[in-house]
Order: structure tokens, then sequence, then C-alpha cells
């Protein structure tokens, strides 16, 4: 179960980072197991993930909160960030 890793705010997260009462809350909010991949790859899933960390800066931060956030604070754990693109050089002539 440990092999899941999350981005979020280009931070990455495993479930080892989290406490057991954590992954418990998850679980229960998620209504599944962290061992389901489809459970995993909710909406939901990031909502409560995004909530877990979040609330570790700011122990006043709500689920609400989370489901606020824009889903840009989340990263696929083998993303790299986006490279800024040039313009494309003029050909010589």
């Amino acid at each position: 179960m440990s092999d899941i890793t999350i981005k979020i705010d280009g931070k990455a997260y495993e479930l080892d980072d989290f406490t057991l009462g954590d992954l418990e809350w998850l679980e229960e909010f998620l209504d599944g197991s962290l061992n389901d991949p489809a459970t995993m790859n909710s909406m939901k899933a990031a909502v409560g993930f995004v909530y877990l960390v979040k609330k570790q800066d700011n122990p006043e931060f709500t689920i609400d909160e989370a489901r606020g956030l824009r889903l840009a604070v989340i990263e696929a754990p083998d993303e790299e960030p986006a490279a800024k693109k040039r313009p494309p050089k003029r050909a010589a002539r």
C-alpha cells in the first residue's frame, strides 16, 4: 500500500507520511479501501489528500476549503512541471 504517491503544491507525499488516524479518516471519507485503485483515482480522494496535507500546516483548514482549490495544486507523481515554451526562432535569411 505504501507505493502510492501524490504531489501537492510541488511536494511528494507517500502514505507513510500520514498517521494511521489520517489514513483511517481518509478510508471513512472515501467509503472505500486505500488499496482500491478506483477509489484512489477519484476526485474525492484528491480532495481528501489535499485536506490532510493542508491541515498539517493549518489545523483550521476545512474540507470545504480543500474542495474550493483548483486541480492544479495536484500533480501526477511522474509528471514534471511544464517547461515554459519559448517562441520559435525565426529562420535565418
